[in-house]
């Protein structure tokens, strides 16, 4: 017997083929965004998962500052305190990885923030990580998520531009263009040798990017699902 084979045997039979139940919770009330992030989620974890979508009834749009995160925060906990059961992991369909502690704390089974899950996988990736989200306002709010993380001598640089069509539709030529103009300034100006996009609206445009450009690019849902399969997978061990 081959050593693959060998590896292959030792698995528990439950875990070859069982396919695994991801819950993605957008705490922000615009289901465009949860379809979107649950469709790169899926696309990463391929058949050996199945990702659900849940967005809030109430609450903000869009998180654009500290007060909408709060309101995010109460869907959140209520959300995920009361859905959870019968899935094997959690995913915080939201960039500001919204009551993340919290949940994680009250949770049975693992909890993985959306843009917890891009800095730490893109970690593995590079030194200096350029991390692209949408609106200036927003930056100091995401260089203190990081610095929770412990990842502050990590951060190149927290680039936040406005782009406002980026939160009207999906992948276009025009917004990827402008986006690698943005990437190519972390890069350049800022020595970044990989890139994250921690935006939820930038789900799905690393494929677009990664061939413009020269460093690697980490799409934050996808990481955020991977991790949590593996997550669900080594509990299940």
């Amino acid at each position: 017997m081959d050593c693959a084979n060998k590896l292959y045997d030792e698995v528990p039979h439950n875990l070859r083929r069982a396919t695994m139940k991801i819950l993605l919770i957008n705490p922000n009330t615009t289901q465009r965004i949860t379809d979107a992030l649950v469709a790169q989620a899926q696309k990463a974890v391929g058949a050996d998962a199945q990702v659900i979508g849940l967005t809030a009834r109430t609450g903000p749009a869009i998180i654009r500052g500290a007060e909408d995160n709060l309101v995010a925060e109460r869907s959140m906990l209520e959300m995920a305190s009361s859905q959870h059961g019968g899935y094997d992991a959690v995913v915080l369909g939201v960039s500001m990885d919204t009551a993340l502690q919290v949940v994680r704390a009250k949770l049975p089974i693992p909890v993985v923030g959306m843009t917890e899950g891009g800095l730490f996988t893109a970690c593995l990736m590079g030194q200096r990580l350029g991390c692209l989200t949408l609106g200036s306002h927003m930056a100091p709010l995401y260089e203190q998520l990081s610095s929770n993380y412990g990842l502050a001598n990590r951060i190149a640089k927290w680039h936040a531009p406005d782009i406002a069509a980026a939160y009207e539709r999906g992948p276009t030529p025009e917004i990827t263009d402008a986006l690698v103009k943005e990437c190519d300034v972390l890069i350049d100006d800022y020595q970044a040798d990989v890139i994250v996009l921690c935006a939820a609206v930038l789900a799905g445009y690393a494929g677009w990017l990664a061939p413009r450009l020269r460093v690697p690019v980490v799409d934050a849902i996808e990481a955020a699902a991977l991790q949590a399969l593996s997550l669900a997978r080594l509990k299940a061990c």
